[in-house]
């Protein structure tokens, strides 16, 4: 306290003298050169502006001449009729040579659907005329606000200069108001070059010169500058859009500077004799209030005399409460060296801190930034610059110079992302998107970053890191994070490569396919089996080697590549353990699944392989566990090739047999076998291999439902049967119509627009929906028991009977008879067939019609082949039968003829 009140007085006497100083001064000079200087300022800032005036009204007569030319031409039945037929001779005469007496530089003429049909600049050849220079998408929307406007006045810069441009709209001649439709439009443009601009300084005396648009602007109004007596002044010149294209500059030396400089060396001379005497008198106080104090006291503090410092304290000035402090400042010397030396020892702690940081920020593949919140103020580090092509200083540190970089589709999600880590609705901030380089390419970048926060939990700064993920991303699967197929391959490549080297070195391919995926992702959804996917991922590498590469192909095939191995046993015992492992459990978002995995082994057996052989070698392996049930472990051998080389060749047939319409329709009749009569037919595919002959569903369907064949082919089938059974029932007329049965497989079942695929066909060949029967296996319907409940009711309540096909075959059909909405059971043939022979069969048929028909059911026998199976059949309460007994399955010409000849129905 005493310290300050010190001061303050020292303060006090200072400020007092050097105001009464400068007041002194301030009103000596200005009662002597204010009426002069003011009245040279307003002459010299008059004619300026008379100057500056002078020279926009030559501006405007230049600009009007240009607008009168436009309007003269655009008023011309002519030009009308050039912009619809152009004839360049035309243009020569009446556009090219006005040019010159116009001082134009180019001119262009458009046609109602803005397309241009006429353009000159300087003079060139209309063969080949230069367009405007704006880029195509502003050339149509300022042609468009040119149709509302009629006239528009704009600047426009091109690789010569700056150019002018006054543009209008052509009408008839009998339209000056403007009342019928634009007939195109006529642009004039005059170049603004340095020839003319140095011409147009010439007339008035002064510097003219174009300065870029943002060139920061001195203010609204000409500022005069009186020590240098220039008068400055600028323009903004505007685009067709009203950007600044750029800036007027108007300079002109003032004649009244040597005025000026006389008046000022006049005053400046009294100002220093007024100054002068006023120096001395603060000189003599301070000398006297300070100086001479000071003095003393200095000196006692360069000898560090104690007694002589103690000796001025007692003074009763300012000078001797210094003094005392300064004795107090002695005592605590010690301590503030001490002090001194610690912090000494903490900022080089921390300068070699801040060392490392730059020394590791400088290092560190990612870019770092670093936004202050409060400020908006970011900071981009030289590597973050580097990742997109930039030097330090091309790109600014802000945080626009970002955001506009990444690409559309990602920056609203990405904003969103951070917005909710800012809220502190996330821990952290981390997103993956596409940032555009100087280039113009993008790149894939995963941004990081953590907020600082303040006691309240408001985000006051944010930093983080930019880590390039293109090289990534190109090598691995963006779901699993496991190598992708390009990966696998050159590690493929690799690994042939060591074992040309080292022939002795062992190595196998893995393929694996989950059981089941399909009926997961179709069931619970695609999120669940992309859920399943990662799971599975993860398992994966948990068994995995360093050595080895685990990757993703796609969809739910898994190739493991395990390298360095001792033997073959090592390759299948690596299979046993993933098939264990993949059989445990899976917890996915409430959802308890189950899955098996089918894999094919291949092994490197000869230095001529290819990675892809050995891949395709593995496949086929993998095919062949499919093929025994799945859930199982194959190895390669040649005979699997032989096998695929045949599957491959079928399913090629198979799919030109759809195109060729090789496949054919055979009806087996249903008979009622209380009557006899013919209730209707089941429809039968069968292929007419050009080859081979006719071929049965068994030697062509399985393939079709791996392939998804299936799907194309069930559609046809439903189509041709319904279209068929509509034909007889308009031919035969009958109290009950024939009905036609359609056999469906799972995945024509379960595909999403199965419902929408029947309403579609009944509605096209007009057969009603109770005349269609469609059948299905219990497996179908126990694959997803809830989904095909929902999908039953459904076909139900479209009148739409179900049959369910080979029952007694299943292991739950029981189980599920009362939750599903079936209507008739179909008899396996084995029981038919054998009911005779065994009374443990007989039991069986007699036991599934009496369930049958205490459930409300009809019954359909297969395989009825002699008299003495019909006739047990109908006894036993059997409702309908098919079988080799009435006729095997017939084409349609014979079904027809059938039908015909047995007077049914």
């Amino acid at each position: 306290m005493r310290i300050r009140n010190f001061l303050m007085r020292v303060q006090t006497r200072l400020f007092i003298l050097l105001t009464a100083v400068v007041a002194l001064t301030v009103v000596g000079i200005r009662s002597i050169d204010t009426t002069e200087r003011q009245r040279l300022l307003t002459i010299a800032n008059g004619m300026e502006q008379d100057r500056n005036v002078f020279f926009r009204q030559l501006i405007k007569l230049k600009g009007e001449s240009l607008e009168n030319f436009v309007h003269n031409y655009t008023y011309w039945d002519e030009l009308i009729q050039f912009t619809k037929a152009p004839d360049p001779k035309w243009a020569r005469d009446q556009l090219e040579a006005s040019m010159p007496s116009f001082k134009l530089d180019g001119i262009w003429v458009y046609n109602l659907n803005k397309k241009l049909v006429y353009a000159t600049v300087n003079r060139s050849s209309p063969s080949n005329p230069p367009a405007l220079p704006l880029p195509d998408r502003d050339l149509v929307a300022f042609l468009q606000l040119l149709h509302r406007q009629r006239f528009a006045h704009f600047f426009v810069q091109t690789p010569q200069g700056l150019l002018e441009v006054r543009a209008a709209t052509i009408h008839p001649s009998d339209d000056p108001e403007h009342r019928t439709a634009p007939q195109g439009y006529f642009l004039a443009g005059r170049l603004w070059s340095k020839q003319f601009l140095t011409h147009l300084g010439s007339m008035v005396h002064a510097q003219i010169e174009l300065l870029p648009p943002d060139h920061q602007p001195l203010s609204k109004l000409s500022k005069l500058d009186v020590q240098q007596g220039i008068l400055t002044n600028l323009s903004p010149l505007r685009g067709w859009d009203q950007q600044v294209v750029a800036q007027l500059s108007f300079k002109s030396a003032s004649p009244l500077l040597g005025q000026l400089d006389a008046a000022y060396d006049d005053q400046l001379l009294q100002a220093v004799v007024v100054g002068g005497l006023m120096c001395l008198i603060l000189l003599f106080a301070l000398v006297v209030w300070v100086v001479l104090p000071l003095r003393s006291l200095s000196q006692a503090l360069v000898v560090e005399d104690a007694s002589l410092i103690h000796k001025l304290s007692t003074a009763k000035t300012e000078f001797g409460e210094l003094a005392q402090l300064i004795l107090k400042f002695f005592h605590q010397k010690e301590l503030l060296l001490s002090e001194i030396a610690v912090r000494k020892s903490v900022e080089t702690e921390l300068r070699q801190s801040e060392e490392r940081y730059v020394l590791a920020a400088a290092g560190a593949n990612d870019g770092l930034w670093d936004w202050d919140l409060q400020q908006n103020q970011i900071y981009f580090s030289n590597r973050w610059k580097s990742m997109l092509g930039f030097a330090e200083l091309e790109i600014p540190n802000q945080v626009e110079a970002w955001l506009e970089r990444i690409h559309p589709e990602d920056r609203e999600q990405m904003q969103h992302c951070l917005q909710e880590h800012l809220e502190g609705k996330s821990e952290h901030f981390e997103y993956e998107y596409r940032m555009r380089l100087k280039d113009g390419s993008y790149r894939w970048m995963l941004c990081r970053g953590l907020a600082v926060r303040d006691q309240v939990g408001q985000a006051y700064r944010i930093a983080g890191s930019q880590t390039d993920l293109t090289d990534r991303k190109a090598l691995y699967d963006p779901l699993t994070h496991l190598a992708n197929r390009s990966l696998l391959m050159e590690r493929l490549r690799q690994a042939m490569q060591i074992r040309e080297r080292y022939p002795a070195r062992l190595f196998a391919v893995l393929f694996l396919d989950l059981d089941r995926f399909k009926w997961v992702n179709d069931s619970l959804g695609h999120w669940i089996g992309d859920r399943l996917l990662i799971e599975i991922a993860a398992r994966l590498k948990a068994l995995s080697r360093s050595e080895d590469t685990v990757a993703r192909l796609g969809g739910d095939e898994f190739v493991l590549l395990l390298a360095n191995l001792s033997t073959p046993a090592e390759a299948i015992a690596v299979a046993s353990r993933i098939q264990h492992t993949l059989a445990q459990v899976f917890e996915i978002e409430g959802h308890t699944i189950y899955t098996g995995t089918s894999i094919g082994i291949a092994f490197a057996d000869h230095l001529e392989q290819k990675g892809e052989e050995l891949l395709q070698y593995a496949d086929m392996a993998m095919y062949q566990s499919k093929s025994r049930g799945g859930n199982n472990v194959q190895v390669f051998d040649t005979a699997m090739r032989v096998g695929t080389s045949n599957r491959l060749k079928l399913e090629l047939e198979l799919r030109q047999a759809l195109e060729q319409q090789q496949l054919l329709l055979y009806y087996q009749p249903i008979v009622c076998l209380s009557t006899g009569t013919l209730q209707g037919f089941e429809a039968l595919v069968r292929w007419q291999h050009p080859q081979a002959g006719l071929l049965s569903p068994v030697d062509f369907l399985p393939l079709a439902e791996e392939t998804g064949l299936i799907l194309p082919i069930g559609t046809w089938i439903l189509q041709t049967a319904c279209s068929q059974m509509y034909s007889w029932q308009q031919q035969i007329q009958a109290d009950v119509p024939l009905s036609i049965s359609v056999n469906f497989s799972t995945r024509q079942f379960f595909h999403p627009n199965f419902l929408q695929q029947i309403q579609t066909i009944l509605s096209e060949t007009g057969l009603a929906p109770h005349c269609l029967k469609l059948e299905l296996t219990e497996h179908t319907m126990i694959e997803d028991a809830e989904r095909a409940a929902r999908l039953l009711s459904q076909l139900n309540a479209l009148g739409i009977d179900i049959q369910l096909d080979d029952f007694g075959t299943g292991f739950s059909s029981l189980s599920h008879l009362h939750e599903f909405p079936i209507h008739t059971l179909k008899i396996d043939r084995c029981f038919t067939q054998q009911a005779l022979d065994s009374s443990r069969h007989k039991e069986i048929v007699q036991a599934v019609v009496t369930l049958a028909h205490n459930l409300g059911l009809s019954v359909v026998a297969e395989g009825i082949e002699t008299k003495a199976q019909y006739e047990q059949l109908r006894n036993l309460g059997c409702d309908y039968g098919q079988g080799y007994f009435f006729t095997p399955p017939l084409d349609l010409f014979q079904a027809t003829a059938w039908m015909t000849a047995s007077g049914s129905p």
